[in-house]
């Protein structure tokens, strides 16, 4: 048997080392896509070398050296190589990045999960393959190539591995970081969820200890009050144990917000519990508590956009990695990086920019904005992606270009975690509605009153306490802001929403609020966007005072959103025209009432559902100018002669009347034809 020679330099040694890393990585990830059924780049680098392949072929020629002669010790020094080799590395990778890629734990006859038979069984077969077919005609290719030429390109490998090994290395240990705070920030919102439940027990049952105290005596209550504090310790505690292990990150922190506001609305509506509410030591320890939980959120920092994309990598590439000592958060932290994947594409949001003058973070957006226009423009529909552009936007681009159900997901997200509000206003919308009032309230058959407060002042209040953790947008849209009594449901808040008078901006202007006394600013980070449909006459207009205080944005009718099928972009262009010359401009009619229009009796039906009645609307019974806009094949003027009544009756000649012909005697080809025709000779003359 031919022999290897084995007076390899340290070059050929690094070339045979690189060139058995990307044999293994073609190996591996092959392997794995097929399994998968989708291509998967296989390791812990992210190129194409398998460093443990490399250094397996490397074991597997330096140990089975001494036996060339004989198959079965080659064999069996390949398994044992190879096994030592695999443990040590997979011991190795664990104790530095506290997960394991690859994992035994399922195979029989296993040691720690980190070796099983069958694998230190297929080692052996790859050394005898390696030694006795692969590696001879390798060794030969090698040594025939020039050693200037090999020197370069193994420099060449060795300065790009070594770059793609630190990223790596880098990438993994920000990993074990991150799983280590999320793990520390579980533990520490398991306590401090522990203790809330202590609190909401102990206050469930305020109650009835205020009933005692009015018969029996303060010492008795107080030792009474006592017991049930340490029953219901013990209780609460058990009821945490419990479930805390089936509780991810996102429920505890969702879990918690509840319990905290839960606690603060007992505490704000109990006035006479001196158990909570006159407590000095509970008051303070519930601020620890909170102070505790929002230090606990920063493990959501360590959700960088980098560290994402590397985690989903690394995920794809080893299926079967997992995390011992992290088994939960490392689960749950994977699951949640796997949905976001299959949802949508990832979207790198922008960074924050600060105004000095006003203090407002993204400048570049009004805080306060009025979107105005005819109806079905596109007013309301605006408002998603210019909140979302706000709140979360994307950086190099915005969320109009986006697919619209990416848009409308994340507008629900926001809406569910409170950083968008929806409103319309209306007639009945008052200022106890929108900023604070005082409110009936029914309790033990009892009417009793207290200050509430608004959608605006909650969301307000809401903007203050997180922009003390991490600064984040909110914003409250206004469909028809019009429709309300503006300058009553605003209040003080014509002077509050200024950008220069917002809290921290450089006029900032504070008001007492006349039901609660409270002092009361708008912050920084609240936008108002509103809607203002400007063909409808029957509602107040807004007064000059609360208009300087806004920026207006026209969105007008556009007739590049309008299908070209069956004349439609047309007919609208043609209507509007009309309208416009007629009316004026802003009873126009909107693209949006065109669009889903892909067929004739499509267009019928929206044209005698809809836009007739706008336009009798708009023209106030006046068939003449009707006909003058949708022409003669939709509205039909008649002449007939009348009788009427009476002494002076008798025969009057009505030469004009106009009547709209019925839906289903309409011919829309004659219709649409004598429309546009009319045209043409508008057009032309």
């Amino acid at each position: 048997m031919e022999a290897f020679h084995f007076g390899y330099s340290v070059i050929q040694w690094l070339f045979f080392f690189y060139f058995y890393c990307f044999c293994g990585w073609v190996f591996e990830s092959t392997y794995v896509s097929l399994k998968n059924r989708k291509w998967t780049n296989r390791g812990f680098m992210r190129g194409p070398f398998l460093p443990l392949y490399g250094s397996g072929a490397i074991m597997m020629l330096v140990v089975s050296a001494p036996f060339q002669d004989s198959v079965l010790l080659t064999y069996i020094a390949g398994v044992i190589g190879a096994t030592v080799l695999e443990y040590v590395t997979g011991v190795t990778m664990e104790a530095l990045f506290k997960v394991r890629y690859w994992d035994y734990s399922k195979q029989p006859f296993n040691f720690q999960g980190q070796i099983c038979l069958s694998s230190s069984l297929a080692w052996g077969f790859l050394t005898i393959a390696m030694t006795r077919v692969v590696h001879k005609p390798v060794e030969r290719l090698v040594l025939s190539v020039p050693e200037n030429w090999l020197t370069v390109i193994t420099i060449l490998l060795t300065v790009y591995i070594v770059s793609d090994f630190t990223m790596a290395w880098r990438a993994a240990m920000d990993l074990k970081d991150g799983l280590v705070k999320m793990q520390k920030a579980k533990e520490e919102l398991e306590r401090v969820q522990k203790r809330l439940d202590v609190y909401l027990a102990f206050a469930a049952e305020n109650n009835e200890l205020r009933k005692q105290a009015m018969t029996e005596k303060v010492d008795s209550v107080r030792a009474s009050a006592a017991e049930k504090m340490d029953s219901m310790k013990n209780t609460a505690s058990e009821a945490v144990d419990s479930v805390k292990n089936r509780l991810g990150l996102e429920e505890l922190t969702n879990s918690i917000s509840g319990k905290f506001e839960a606690l603060k609305n007992r505490m704000d509506t109990e006035k006479t519990s001196e158990s909570l509410q006159n407590t000095q030591n509970t008051k303070e320890e519930i601020v620890q508590l909170q102070k505790k939980f929002s230090e606990s959120l920063r493990w959501k920092e360590h959700n960088s956009d980098r560290e994402r994309s590397y985690r989903r990598s690394v995920f794809g590439g080893n299926p079967t990695m997992t995390s011992t000592k992290f088994r939960e958060v490392f689960e749950e932290l994977k699951k949640k990086d796997k949905e976001e994947s299959k949802e949508k594409p990832e979207i790198k949001e922008k960074e924050e920019i600060h105004d000095e003058k006003s203090g407002k973070i993204n400048s570049d957006f009004p805080l306060n904005q009025i979107l105005f226009g005819p109806p079905g423009t596109g007013k309301t529909y605006n408002t998603v992606n210019m909140a979302l552009d706000i709140v979360c936007p994307i950086e190099g681009s915005q969320w109009e270009k986006e697919q619209r159900k990416d848009a409308r997901d994340k507008y629900q997200e926001m809406l569910a975690a409170g950083r968008i509000v929806f409103v319309t206003f209306h007639q009945s919308m008052s200022y106890e509605d929108f900023i604070e009032g005082i409110k009936p309230k029914t309790e033990d058959g009892k009417i009793t009153y207290e200050v509430k407060d608004g959608i605006f002042k909650k969301l307000c209040e809401k903007a203050k306490d997180n922009n003390t953790q991490i600064t984040q947008n909110y914003v409250m849209i206004i469909d028809e802001i019009n429709r309300g009594n503006v300058a009553n449901i605003f209040g003080e808040l014509i002077s509050l929403i200024e950008d220069d008078k917002r809290c921290g901006a450089s006029e900032e202007l504070c008001a007492e609020l006349p039901y609660s006394h409270d002092i009361f600013s708008v912050p920084k980070n609240v936008y108002i966007i509103g809607t203002m449909n400007t063909a409808d006459r029957s509602v107040e207009a807004l007064d000059s005072a609360l208009r300087r205080r806004f920026t207006f944005k026209e969105m007008m009718p556009k007739s590049e959103l309008v299908p070209e099928e069956n004349n439609v972009r047309s007919i609208f262009k043609i209507i509007n025209q009309r309208i416009e010359v007629l009316k004026d401009r802003e009873h126009q009619i909107g693209h949006s009432y065109f669009m889903g229009v892909n067929s004739e009796e499509g267009l019928k039906a929206v044209i005698y559902d809809k836009i007739i009645p706008l336009l009798q609307e708009y023209f106030y019974g006046d068939y003449e100018k009707i006909q003058f806009v949708l022409g003669e094949g939709f509205v039909k003027k008649e002449s007939e002669s009348v009788k009427f009544a009476g002494d002076k009756s008798g025969d009057f000649d009505v030469s004009e009347v106009y009547r709209i012909v019925p839906k289903d005697k309409c011919n829309m080809d004659e219709a649409i034809g004598k429309l546009l025709n009319k045209a043409s000779k508008a057009v032309d003359e």
